[in-house]
């Protein structure tokens, strides 16, 4: 299963890469809305998250409720993201199909379980899909801001990977 999840990563790392490098630095206070995070805040968050998944397996809880973490965006959003999935990549290639299965992660509040599942569901859902989700957000901050969409699974509307080149 670890080798599954490193692949995974590896895959989608690209695609993200080159969107967090696009994050235009004049921007970061920029939100489409009131209530969504500025284009800072969701490139930190898309930049962290493999970090977070890493955290997630080796202490196997996150306390939830506190105040939010204070974390100014950082001017460079792809090395941040490059050395989470490093990190994350070590973490889950340390760990065996026995533990992903058999191991929990929960989410706590005052010290105690609110959702608790196997660490192999806390990965595909918590991390993975969360991740993939937070990075279709920030290509359409890129959108919105006129700023190419870099092609992710395959063509964007502003780069055709398979286009011909003559």
């Amino acid at each position: 299963m670890a080798e599954t999840f490193i692949a995974e990563i590896d895959a989608e790392a690209g695609g993200t890469v080159k969107a967090l490098e696009r994050v235009p630095k004049d921007k970061l206070d920029w939100r489409p809305h009131a209530k969504s995070r500025t284009l800072g805040e969701l490139a930190q968050h898309v930049a962290a998250l493999p970090a977070f998944g890493a955290r997630g397996l080796r202490d196997g809880k996150r306390e939830m409720g506190g105040a939010p973490a204070s974390s100014a965006p950082s001017a460079d959003f792809a090395g941040t993201f490059k050395k989470a999935v490093e990190d994350f990549k070590q973490t889950v290639g340390d760990m065996s199909d026995e533990q992903l299965e058999k191991e929990t992660f929960s989410f706590t509040m005052n010290g105690q379980p609110v959702r608790t599942f196997p660490k192999a569901i806390f990965l595909r859902n918590v991390v993975m899909n969360h991740f993939v989700h937070h990075r279709g957000q920030l290509t359409v901050y890129l959108r919105l801001l006129d700023i190419p969409v870099p092609p992710i699974y395959g063509a964007s509307a502003d780069e055709n990977p398979f286009a011909r080149r003559q």
